[in-house]
């Protein structure tokens, strides 16, 4: 029923303000497109889905899930008591934590989801359950040790070292050993796919048929999430074109200054939540005007790199598991957000001064 409201409310004011703002016949173009997005986000990260969901069966047969889940078997059961007893949720949770630290957000979506549908399926109704708003809140959060992401964005904008996070000038040593370092991250996914691979040749397993069949539910996650992404990403296009976003930046500039946030960033702090692909294009414009390596840069680096798209995570998890009231989880989700703002920006001020 929130998210009900909630897109009934975003349709409502972006009616207002194209009326009020000479933009209404852009409305329906607007909406068009935001259909159109969500066929080239399923087109294009799709595949991606579908990849790493066979990754994640085949670490589940060779056995590398079972090794993650005993490895953070101790938190998780303190998260996820109740979950935690089911053996195939707690080895989606596994993934999905271990997915998200390391910045891999396409490889955690359908971990998080098999955790979220695991735990829907002793649902009586269609309510969110404690545990299940929590795992909806921790994603939300985006705790991410390699945001990979980020660095690409900052690296084009022509950042010194894209994986800079230590404040403090560095001498011409330490900044090569930072971009040795961030050379390796790089490496990542390409390690990842062919350490499972291997693992999974030296336990016996069949890696193809391992790929192919997670692959195969990956696609059924993806045409579940879809109703979704064309509902919300409609609103927000209709949202964007009305120039409701706009007025909202200028009335918040004033709140965010007396915050501690550059208010140059208040176009990302709005579209963040519901705009993974809006969210990305703000923060690399305000990277490229200010510089990678300036205050205003980095704090958008940094707030882009540990928030997330909230109402996106929401919409898919949800809508994955049937689920039709969210209780607190949207009201936690963003708190989630709004800490991250505050905190990125102080600890951006904090290490690089003023």
């Amino acid at each position: 029923m929130a998210l009900s409201r909630i897109w009934v409310s975003m349709i409502c004011v972006a009616l207002a303000f194209g009326a009020a703002s000479g933009r209404g016949a852009q409305l329906g173009a607007a909406a068009a497109q935001g259909v159109q997005q969500a066929v080239d986000f399923c087109l294009t990260v799709g595949g991606m889905i579908c990849l790493w969901s066979g990754v994640m069966e085949l670490m589940r047969r060779c056995g590398i899930a079972g090794g993650l889940s005993r490895l953070l078997r101790p938190l998780l059961r303190r998260l996820f008591p109740h979950a935690a007893r089911d053996v195939q949720a707690l080895d989606a949770l596994s993934m999905n934590v271990s997915a998200n630290l390391l910045g891999l957000g396409n490889a955690a979506t359908p971990a998080g989801v098999r955790a979220a549908q695991a735990m829907a399926r002793e649902l009586r109704g269609d309510a969110a359950s404690d545990e299940l708003c929590l795992l909806v809140v921790l994603n939300t959060a985006s705790i991410q040790l390699l945001p990979v992401t980020i660095a690409a964005v900052r690296e084009a904008a022509g950042a010194a070292v894209p994986f800079d996070i230590h404040g403090g000038a560095a001498d011409r040593k330490g900044a090569r050993a930072h971009m040795a370092v961030s050379e390796v991250l790089t490496l990542t996914v390409p390690l990842l796919l062919a350490g499972v691979g291997l693992c999974g040749m030296l336990t016996g397993t069949d890696v193809f048929s391992a790929l192919t069949d997670g692959a195969r539910d990956g696609l059924k996650t993806v045409m579940r999430i879809f109703p979704a992404l064309v509902a919300l990403l409609t609103a927000v296009s209709m949202l964007r074109a009305s120039g409701a976003l706009e007025a909202l930046t200028r009335l918040c500039a004033p709140i965010l200054a007396r915050l501690g946030i550059p208010p140059e960033t208040a176009m990302l702090l709005l579209v963040r939540p519901i705009s993974g692909s809006g969210a990305l294009a703000a923060a690399s414009d305000i990277i490229q005007t200010y510089g990678a390596d300036s205050r205003i840069g980095r704090t958008a680096a940094v707030m882009l790199g540990s928030t997330e798209t909230t109402f996106y995570v929401l919409a898919v998890y949800f809508g994955a598991c049937g689920i039709r009231h969210s209780r607190w989880a949207i009201p936690a989700a963003i708190v989630a957000d709004v800490t991250g703002f505050v905190t990125a920006a102080a600890l951006v001020r904090c290490l690089w001064g003023t």
